[in-house]
């Protein structure tokens, strides 16, 4: 069987996960999640699916009704509803701070999904074959071919001596980096897994350099100290404003600071150079927030927390190195746009 998805124009269903053979189609998840990251189920521990939003779904066994679906805390709790969920029900009964609302509730209806979701699978795969198609002469004629680790079509660097590697291209995967792609000058994915390797090989960098990033106490105590001195920094800065405000509309700063072309920061910066060289103040200009790992720390922040998001992004990087690996240990070789159309 093959796995497809689907959507079904004008209606509430959201993203339709199927199993198709041949003619035959078994909805096996739907969706309503931006980023198809909570997919329910058609059962639930022997209750059936009745209603589904973003972010919960209800399901339903003799005229008794249970939910799933994420708290304030963004996980997954379950929940019974004390009689049939109306839009008062879900509201007063559902999990606290949880944003339940039966205004963008679709009601899963079996039958009507799999008779239009096959008339739109024909069409979305026909629209898919024909965009392809017309993608593939389009790679062709401006002889692209894909880069091994970011896994774009990028042009080919035929001049001289360079046997068509992939041109220098930008790139940003994993959140952390950004600049010149690893793989830019290795051969295209379609003639060589180097330019994955390379990239697998950075990922490998970047998880040593998150393990040697685990929290502790201490690390903790430093971040709560630079928050607690932005803070008091920040409180100066705001005195400032008041005793020095019309000095620093006098001066060149002040031109400076309304140029529209700045970010509010570096308006602040501005600000705070001022004070340095004009009125002899002692500012850090570049302190910010302490922030570890995207959790921004404050005098009440865990170890237990800077432990999760440490765990978290290490995980993150690691899952991304299987995949990529999965990848090269499957790799072979195979014809690139310009190959399969012109020869």
């Amino acid at each position: 069987m093959e796995k497809v998805e689907f959507k079904i124009p004008y209606t509430k269903f959201g993203t339709i996960f199927a199993n198709q053979d041949g003619n035959y189609l078994e909805i096996t998840g739907v969706s309503k999640d931006y980023d198809k990251k909570l997919i329910w189920s058609l059962d639930h521990n022997g209750y059936k699916l009745w209603k589904y939003s973003s972010n919960f779904a209800i399901y339903e066994q003799d005229k008794k009704f249970i939910a799933l679906g994420l708290n304030r805390d963004d996980k997954i709790v379950e929940i019974s509803f004390s009689k049939r969920p109306n839009r008062h029900i879900i509201q007063d009964e559902s999990p606290e701070k949880s944003y339940w609302y039966s205004h963008d509730l679709a009601t899963f209806d079996y039958r009507k999904i799999i008779s239009l979701g096959e008339k739109v699978i024909k069409r979305t795969q026909e629209e898919a074959r024909i965009k392809a198609e017309k993608l593939l002469h389009k790679h062709a004629n401006e002889n692209r071919a894909m880069c091994g680790a970011c896994e774009r079509y990028i042009e080919r660097w035929d001049e001289g001596n360079r046997k068509g590697v992939i041109y220098d291209h930008g790139f940003q995967q994993a959140g952390y980096r950004a600049g010149v792609c690893v793989g830019a000058r290795y051969q295209p994915w379609e003639k060589s897994a180097e330019g994955k390797v390379a990239y697998v090989g950075e990922l490998h960098d970047e998880l040593l350099s998150i393990i040697k990033k685990k929290p502790t106490f201490d690390t903790l105590k430093i971040l709560i100290q630079q928050f607690t001195k932005h803070k008091e920094q920040q409180e100066k800065v705001n005195q400032a404003k008041k005793d020095h405000w019309n000095d620093f509309k006098d001066s060149q700063y002040y031109y400076l600071q309304n140029d529209y072309r700045i970010s509010s920061d570096r308006k602040n910066k501005v600000f705070m150079q001022f004070l340095n060289e004009e009125k002899g103040f002692d500012l850090e200009v570049h302190l910010t927030k302490p922030v570890f790992f995207g959790i921004a720390v404050w005098p009440l922040t865990t170890i237990e927390e800077l432990l999760d998001a440490w765990q978290f992004r290490a995980d993150y990087v690691k899952n991304i190195i299987n995949k990529e690996e999965e990848k090269i240990k499957n790799w072979e070789q195979q014809l690139t746009p310009r190959e399969k159309i012109h020869g």
